[in-house]
């Protein structure tokens, strides 16, 4: 029997409509206590071919709509557009043979959230080095676990992923930090730091405390344009949101009010200058149309986007925390042929076992958001001994060991650039 439709948009006159409307949550407002007015929403249509879909773009059209992006592959379809001045993102997933319709209010449209400039300088992406626990532990002055990408663009902006704990983050590694940043970019201690993109893989604190320290120490000294995550509902999934992620959304709130607003669904490709950044996985690809309220992840690490991007003519994967619940969302909707890369960040710190991502990637280096010691603890030598499995050549670099930058040089990912690292248990400067 079909329900009802209850997105701003034209209902499709075909499939079975499911009963119910999936809370994708908001962008940067806080979500702890109650929805808010900024949640995103889906519903999903089941039984549909891809002639449907097409005829549905069609209807979206005839109705006023405008096309801001549109993305097809072998398997599926993505199709963004605005309609009377709210985000939709319609999506054809042949495999489940399903439409997929988002709504995303108070987000920016898919066409001006995107810019494309070849600057003159050489893209570098930087997997900026972090201390981990000596021991392996989670400590009240140290952490196992964190991670921290940064990627120079072309037009000397720069695209930041995650930014790591706050027990990564002491006096000395802060300011180190802040030099770094100087350092890449050239730019002079007077001039702000200009931050063209900032994404999160998911709302745990290893990934968005870094963040936080920067906006209270030098929000006056850096714009930050874009800001971007998949970032489940707290209404939704409240076991392992953790709240410093809700303050550094405060934070981004209150100091950037003006930057653009993005919630990241499967099949986007955005861009910053020169680099191209492709969804490949969302945290709402796991809800089902037999029951399309719930969120059916038992790990909160599952609710992590998945992102490749693009730097020259070489590609690197972006697994975040993805867990094998992951997996089989992804192996369930998609194909190898779409996942490879010339590199991959090791999902999760090395704590899961992924033995499908990373075949299907077929990635000759991993990048290690762990120390050399985490990796090769008795826990997790089974879970290295995954990501071995599946490196071409033996290829591993250790955000524990230091800051790495990799360029494509005469078509291949290399590295170009090592700094030590710099840092130690934190001593309360952010108290």
């Amino acid at each position: 029997m079909t329900a009802e439709w209850k997105l701003n948009c034209p209902a499709p006159d075909f499939g079975t409509i499911a009963d119910g409307v999936f809370n994708m949550g908001p962008v940067l407002m806080d979500d702890q206590m109650h929805t808010t007015e900024q949640d995103a929403k889906m519903q999903i249509v089941s039984g549909v071919n891809r002639q449907d879909f097409e005829r549905y773009v069609q209807t979206v059209l005839a109705a006023g709509g405008s096309k801001t992006f549109e993305n097809n592959n072998q398997l599926d379809s993505f199709w963004g557009f605005t309609l009377n001045g709210t985000s939709f993102q319609a999506s054809f997933r042949s495999v489940k043979r399903e439409l997929r319709v988002c709504e995303d209010p108070l987000v920016t449209p898919m066409d001006a959230f995107n810019y494309s400039v070849q600057g003159s300088r050489q893209t570098v992406l930087y997997q900026y080095g972090l201390y981990f626990d000596p021991d392996n532990r989670c400590t009240d002055k140290t952490m196992n676990c964190g991670m921290m990408y940064i990627v120079r663009l072309s037009d000397n902006g720069l695209f930041l992923i995650d930014s790591g704990h706050l027990y990564q983050w002491n006096q000395q590694a802060f300011d180190a930090l802040w030099s770094f940043l100087h350092e890449i970019t050239d730019t002079p201690e007077n001039e702000k730091l200009r931050i063209a993109g900032w994404y999160f893989t998911h709302a745990h604190n290893d990934h968005t405390d870094g963040c936080g320290c920067l906006l209270n120490r030098y929000h006056d000294k850096i714009t930050v344009e874009r800001i971007f995550h998949g970032f489940c509902s707290y209404q939704v999934h409240p076991n392992g949101y953790e709240l410093e992620s809700q303050d550094t959304k405060r934070l981004l709130l209150k100091y950037f009010p003006d930057a653009m607003q993005l919630r990241v669904h499967t099949g986007q490709r955005i861009r910053l200058a020169d680099v191209e950044i492709e969804v490949l996985y969302a945290h709402e690809d796991a809800v089902s149309a037999d029951a399309p309220e719930e969120l059916p992840l038992r790990d909160f690490n599952s609710t992590s986007s998945i992102i490749r991007v693009h730097i020259g003519k070489k590609s690197v994967i972006f697994l975040g925390d993805a867990t094998a619940e992951t997996e089989r969302v992804v192996s369930g909707l998609s194909v190898p042929e779409l996942w490879k890369a010339d590199a991959v960040q090791v999902g999760h710190h090395c704590i899961n076992y992924l033995e499908l991502l990373y075949s299907w990637i077929g990635a000759p280096m991993a990048l290690m958001p762990n120390s050399y010691y985490g990796c090769h603890t008795e826990q997790n030598l089974r879970n290295l001994s995954c990501v071995l499995k599946h490196l071409k050549n033996d290829q591993i670099y250790y955000e524990g060991s230091g800051t790495y930058g990799f360029a494509d040089v005469d078509g291949q990912l290399q590295p170009i650039a090592e700094v030590p690292l710099t840092g130690g248990p934190y001593d309360g400067y952010f108290d």
